[in-house]
């Protein structure tokens, strides 16, 4: 209990976003900084060279701003799942009951033991595109065992053997 305090007491976290020019955001592991533009429409994202570019009505505050960026970071992790989960699907030869994006404190995924619905953290849309796999390898490997015993270890050393060092990366910022 006490090594695991220590280990989220010297973790780095990411300071509380403001939403403003010159603020470092990431998307896909890399890090850029947030351009916002106040036009007479809105809200649109788009990422040009090192720049993510908010372009939000005049006058948007805060919460206006982050609402923009979350919807802009849930569907191109839609996007991006709608590929990816398909594609681990066939591979590990298992089939799940669909998936589901949402904020999480704790968890970057969770599997349903029941229905076998699939739920990913918004955050990972953030990550680098291994650790999103990670999480949809791990989440699948689910459906075969319910806990992290030697049966779910063996189910993702076979698929991604470089597991450990995804799982590692992600957790190197606390959610």
């Amino acid at each position: 209990m006490c090594q695991a305090i220590a280990r989220i007491n010297s973790t780095e976290r990411q300071s509380d976003r403001i939403y403003v020019s010159g603020e470092d955001h990431y998307y896909m592991g890399r890090r850029y900084l947030l351009k916002v533009h106040e036009k007479g429409f809105g809200p649109t994202v788009k990422i040009s060279g090192r720049y993510i570019n908010l372009f939000v009505k005049y006058g948007a505050d805060k919460e206006y701003l982050a609402n923009a960026m979350k919807e802009w970071y849930r569907a191109k992790l839609m996007h991006l799942l709608d590929t990816l989960v398909p594609k681990w699907e066939e591979k590990m030869g298992l089939k799940c009951g669909g998936f589901t994006i949402r904020e999480m404190k704790t968890r970057w995924g969770s599997c349903n033991q029941r229905t076998h619905k699939l739920l990913f953290n918004l955050e990972l849309a953030k990550k680098p595109k291994p650790c999103i796999e990670y999480v949809v390898v791990h989440e699948l490997a689910h459906i075969v065992s319910k806990n992290h015993d030697a049966q779910f270890r063996a189910v993702l050393d076979k698929h991604m053997p470089m597991w450990e060092k995804y799982r590692d990366e992600l957790n190197e910022f606390i959610l």
